[in-house]
């Protein structure tokens, strides 16, 4: 007679091997980043500004936070807007303000990449060259100089070219300071001259600015910088920069101009309120958070991100057209 096997009873090791199987599958498909664009053709990264404050005022909570978001979407690097240390900079590279604010605080696995970091105004009143020589000791801190530029290239082609500036020395208040005594020996007219010979030259499918203070800004404690007005929005216009990012005013922002993004990060740690006055895409105050950022070679997508891990506000825009409305795509 000849033995048969219950259906039922072979059904069991069936099933389970299928679901091995299926289990593989489901393992490789490429993680997809919050953006709704597979991260493997993106480059994702964070923008955070004024935090240094020992984690104090929701800066804790919003490294937890930047951490989340970055090992979702993959996160390449993050760059920091300025005032990296409260209230006075830091004295030396060896500091316990560099633990106390910034390595016992952004500890997640996935701020464990680059950080591309400018000077804010607060940097210059403890001792800036120490933050530059905090690069050759810090796996991840990069400021090379006080105003540098990177290229990175795109996952499915193209390439971005990043300036990163110095804007206090563009400043007139802070040149009779004595809090800023430093500025004495650095030169706007120089840094002006380098950047119109980067941008020049550059033939990035992007070309973005990142500096401390606003071009333009709804924040109640700063706002504008006519002086930025005056001597940088030439160069973002005459040689299409599609975005300019800062800090100094504590919240964030979206505004456009002329067809340049001005984004405003700043809300790290303790937060401001923002001016009501019409006219910006989007304020965001009295709120601490950043920005996530995911650039491919024809779009740049921004998600503004509260302490809570909650999408505030989105936008995007073409590499050849700034922003013309928000995304409405429903938030978290």
């Amino acid at each position: 007679m000849r033995s048969t096997v219950s259906t039922s009873r072979a059904r069991g090791p069936l099933l389970v091997i299928g679901f091995l199987a299926l289990f593989a599958v489901v393992g490789a498909v490429p993680r997809t980043s919050a953006a709704g664009a597979p991260g493997a053709r993106a480059l994702d990264f964070l923008v955070v500004g004024d935090w240094g404050r020992d984690g104090d005022f929701r800066q804790r909570d919003v490294a937890v936070q930047m951490d989340s978001t970055a090992r979702a979407r993959g996160v390449r690097f993050v760059i920091s807007t300025g005032d990296n240390f409260y209230d006075d900079g830091v004295p030396s590279v060896d500091s316990d303000r560099w633990r106390k604010s910034f390595e016992d605080v952004y500890t997640g696995p996935g701020l464990a990449v680059p950080w591309y970091v400018v000077l804010g105004n607060h940097d210059y009143r403890g001792n800036p060259q120490a933050q530059i020589d905090y690069s050759r000791r810090s796996a991840r801190w990069r400021m090379p100089a006080r105003y540098f530029m990177r290229r990175e290239k795109l996952p499915a082609g193209g390439s971005a070219d990043l300036f990163f500036l110095d804007t206090n020395v563009f400043i007139e208040g802070y040149q009779k300071d004595a809090k800023y005594s430093d500025l004495a020996a650095q030169s706007a007219g120089g840094q002006l001259r380098w950047l119109e010979q980067g941008l020049k030259r550059s033939t990035a499918d992007w070309r973005i600015v990142i500096g401390h203070h606003p071009v333009y800004s709804k924040g109640a404690s700063h706002g504008d910088t006519p002086e930025l007005i005056a001597q940088l929005k030439p160069l973002l216009d005459r040689y299409h920069v599609q975005m300019y990012v800062n800090g100094h005013d504590h919240d964030l922002q979206h505004i456009v101009v002329d067809g340049v993004d001005y984004v405003t990060s700043g809300a790290g740690s303790l937060t401001r309120p923002t001016n009501p006055r019409p006219g910006p895409r989007f304020t965001l105050g009295k709120t601490a958070g950043f920005v996530a950022f995911s650039l491919s070679r024809d779009s740049l997508r921004a998600s503004y991100i509260d302490w809570r891990g909650a999408e505030r506000y989105r936008s995007s825009r073409g590499r050849k057209a700034a922003s013309t409305a928000p995304d409405t795509s429903p938030t978290r």
